[in-house]
């Protein structure tokens, strides 16, 4: 395991301004300030729209640096890993989060509390870990695949649709904070379209079903607490995969509280399985479902594939 010097060296700090509903753009003062008491050499730079948080990292690893902080919520962490995994020095580089977003499972997949000023103090002398990342290959109907990263969790069906809902409505996360996605989930259960797939598992079928949600899990949370995946581990080299089958919306409103406490896998809907490569297949007379990853939207997919890329990822923190 590297020690925590290694983690030192050139920084770039990428901030979403539009974070947790705007809350983090309203602290941009405040983050600069506090990056230059505690890591003096640090570059700010911010992001502009879906997607600049890879260009941005993309290019600051071409211009040297080796240790980027994101400053923002799951989605902008999601870009920041993605930015990362896809530059040719990957394993060369480190990452660090700063925690300004709604949803904070990844925050809470570390076991990571206090306040985002505190925890950026650490980092002038951080701890290191080696965690997983998963590589979710999906394919729309017109059969032109595309490839991200990510480190939380990639899901389909209700939680995507909800997922959907959320990154377009900024105003909710900033005023109901988490409720957000628990108002969601509730608008999302009696919306919900059910998709006939196949899932199957280190090459194994595990599922022929009507499917209400599935999600392939690296982390345990997502949905701002949902304890979708308990025995999830960020740095374990499996992944965790649980569907929901098909049930009456009626049901489906009563067991989401479950979800936040991970009771959700007593019901006799719920399934589990665990491996090292999933796939989830539409039935070819179905249309495409719903799908999302680290809460960004992906949109209709015929298919879908994951596979763990274990220790791929240095963390400081």
């Amino acid at each position: 395991m590297p020690d925590s010097h290694d983690a030192q060296g050139p920084l770039l700090a990428i901030l979403n301004p539009g974070a947790g509903g705007g809350a983090a753009g309203a602290r941009r003062s405040e983050v600069e300030q506090a990056l230059t008491r505690s890591l003096p050499s640090a570059r700010l730079v911010l992001s502009r729209e879906r997607g600049h948080a890879e260009a941005l990292v993309r290019e600051g690893v071409a211009d040297g640096a080796r240790w980027l902080l994101s400053v923002g919520g799951d989605g902008t962490l999601h870009e920041v890993v993605n930015g990362m995994m896809q530059t040719s020095v990957s394993d060369r580089l480190t990452l660090s989060a700063l925690d300004l977003g709604t949803g904070s499972d990844f925050r809470r997949n570390l076991g990571l509390e206090g306040r985002w000023q505190d925890n950026l103090v650490r980092l002038a002398a951080p701890r290191i870990r080696l965690i997983d990342t998963a590589r979710l290959t999906v394919t729309p109907r017109d059969g032109t695949p595309h490839a991200r990263y990510f480190v939380n969790i990639a899901s389909a069906g209700l939680s995507a649709e909800v997922g959907s809902r959320m990154s377009q409505s900024g105003w909710s996360k900033r005023w109901l904070g988490t409720g957000a996605y628990l108002l969601g989930g509730a608008l999302g259960a009696l919306r919900s379209q059910r998709r006939h797939v196949r899932i199957t598992v280190d090459g194994q079928l595990v599922a022929d079903t009507a499917l209400t949600l599935g999600a392939v899990c690296n982390g345990a949370h997502f949905g701002g607490g949902m304890r979708v995946a308990p025995g999830a581990r960020v740095d374990d080299g499996r992944l965790e995969v649980i569907w929901i089958d098909a049930m009456p919306r009626w049901r489906l409103l009563t067991a989401m509280p479950l979800v936040y406490r991970g009771r959700h896998l007593r019901l006799k809907a719920t399934h589990a399985a665990s491996g090292a490569s999933v796939t989830i297949d539409v039935s070819p007379s179905a249309p495409p479902i719903t799908m999302e990853c680290d809460g960004e939207p992906l949109g209709a997919v015929q298919s879908a594939r994951v596979e763990i890329v274990p220790q791929s990822l240095r963390l400081a923190w």
